[in-house]
């Protein structure tokens, strides 16, 4: 019986430190991937109704370190990708956003030209239908840790329960046991001795 709980109490904790170390951080990283993103979107809002160079320059210094914050946030995740299914899901989001920032790009450069026209246009634009398209993308992978930390959660509380069950029936079976051989040890000793 205590060997068998001991083993059931290590995979009970396997699931522990599954969820800790592996969902839980994963799900924490995209939200901040998610929230940096929209800062930068927020940021490029800011650019386009500048209207002095000051301005713009105070936003390409905010966003160049918003793009340095996202990196290390990316380098982060990179590190807690395990499956396939995992890293796919991730390749799309960094092909949306390589997109997403040569539109960032144009966008800046026709903010820099004057040229508020094209900007408006720029951001309504592709780089609209690619902030949505990204924030899905992210959407996918909250989705795909929330489920995967639920199954963990679930696996969890099945072997809690199987080995509860388990346990209970071992400790039956053993006092049980334990009074039967204690009768038949009795009744020897009763014939025996007289």
């Amino acid at each position: 019986v205590g060997l068998f709980s001991i083993n059931q109490l290590a995979k009970v904790n396997a699931t522990a430190t599954d969820l800790s170390s592996r969902w839980m951080p994963a799900m924490r990283v995209i939200q901040d991937i998610k929230s940096q993103i929209a800062r930068v979107r927020t940021r490029e809002l800011q650019y386009i109704i500048s209207d002095q160079v000051s301005e713009l320059d105070k936003y390409d210094k905010v966003i160049a370190n918003d793009l340095v914050d996202l990196k290390k946030m990316q380098d982060e995740y990179v590190k807690l990708i395990k499956t396939p299914e995992e890293q796919a899901l991730y390749d799309e989001f960094l092909s949306l956003w390589d997109r997403y920032m040569a539109e960032d790009a144009k966008l800046r450069a026709a903010v820099r030209a004057d040229d508020d026209a094209l900007a408006k246009q720029l951001i309504r634009g592709e780089s609209n239908k690619l902030i949505v398209a990204l924030r899905g993308q992210v959407d996918k992978l909250v989705k795909y840790y929330g489920e995967g930390g639920n199954d963990a959660a679930k696996f969890g509380d099945q072997v809690y329960n199987s080995s509860r069950a388990w346990i209970l029936g071992l400790l039956v079976c053993s006092v049980v046991l334990g009074a039967l051989g204690a009768v038949l040890i009795t009744r020897w000793l009763v014939n025996t001795l007289g």
